[in-house]
C-alpha cells in the first residue's frame, strides 16, 4: 500500500511502455519491508500550510504523518520558517504548531499557530500569511520586468537578500522560488546571443552566483527530495 509523505521514495511518471501509462517509479532504493511513499500534496517545494491545504482539498481525512510534517523544523531545513517579530541576540524563527491530526473541512489550515524557536512568542497563521503577503506582492511586481540583463538580475538578487535579512529564513520556500527565478534568468542571459565567447568579469560573476545557489538547494534536496526527483533535476541541470 502506498502512503502519503512529503519526503516520498517514489513518484508518478507518464511514459510510453509501449502505450502511454502512468507509472509509479522509485526515486531512491526501497528496502524489503519498507513502505512505498508518494506525495499527494501537489508540490513538495511548497510550505507546510500549502501542502496541508492541498491534502485537505483532495479529501484526505488526516494531516500528513511524515517525518517532515511532524517536525516543526522540517528536518532541520526550516523550509517554512520566518523570523520572530521580537528581537533576539540569536535570531529566532517562527515554527509551525500543528493543531490536529485530522481535517474537518476542505481547504482547512491545520497549522493553528507559529511559535518562536528562541522565546515564548506565538503568532497566528493569519499573522504568518499577512507577513508574507507584501513580500509576495513586491516580488510579483518586480518580475513583471522580463529582462534577463545583469542589472535586473542584480536587482532581483538584492530583493531576495533584503527579504532574508528582514523576514525569511535563508531556506524558506519563498526564497526557493525567488532564487529559482534568479537562476532561470542567469541561464537565459548566459545563453543569449549578446554574450561573446570570451569570459568577462560580469559573466564569471553570474556563473559563480548560479553555482552557489544551485549547490545550496542541492544540499537541501539531499534532505527533502532525495534521488531521481524533478526538484533535484532542476538544480542539477
Amino acid at each position: 500500500m502506498v502512503v502519503q509523505s512529503c519526503v516520498p521514495n517514489s513518484s508518478l511518471v507518464i511514459q510510453k511502455v509501449p502505450q502511454w501509462e502512468i507509472c509509479l517509479r522509485a526515486t531512491v532504493p526501497i528496502q524489503i519491508g519498507e513502505r512505498v511513499t508518494l506525495s499527494l500534496a501537489h508540490d513538495v517545494t511548497s510550505g507546510i500550510m500549502a501542502r496541508g491545504r492541498n491534502l485537505s482539498k483532495i479529501k484526505c481525512r488526516t494531516c500528513c504523518p511524515c517525518r517532515r510534517c511532524t517536525d516543526p523544523t522540517e528536518m532541520e531545513t526550516f523550509f517554512s520558517a520566518i523570523k520572530c517579530p521580537k528581537k533576539h541576540p540569536n535570531t529566532g524563527y517562527l515554527l509551525p504548531m500543528v493543531k490536529s491530526s485530522r481535517f474537518d473541512t476542505v481547504g482547512e489550515n491545520h497549522v493553528s499557530h507559529w511559535k518562536c524557536s528562541e522565546c515564548s512568542e506565538k503568532v497566528t497563521s493569519d499573522f504568518y500569511e499577512q507577513t508574507l503577503l507584501p513580500l509576495s506582492d513586491r516580488w510579483s511586481s518586480a518580475i513583471r520586468n522580463k529582462s534577463n540583463s545583469p542589472e535586473i538580475i542584480e536587482k532581483l538578487s538584492e530583493m531576495c537578500l533584503n527579504f532574508v535579512d528582514s523576514t525569511l529564513h535563508p531556506n524558506q520556500y519563498f526564497v526557493y522560488e525567488m532564487e529559482m527565478e534568479v537562476v532561470r534568468r542567469i541561464a537565459r542571459n548566459l545563453n543569449s546571443d549578446g554574450w561573446s565567447s570570451s569570459v568577462d568579469e560580469r559573466k564569471e560573476s553570474l556563473v559563480n552566483q548560479m553555482i552557489h545557489i544551485c549547490k545550496k538547494w542541492l544540499e537541501i534536496g539531499e534532505i527533502l527530495w532525495k534521488g531521481l526527483t524533478r526538484q533535484r533535476g532542476k538544480w542539477s541541470s
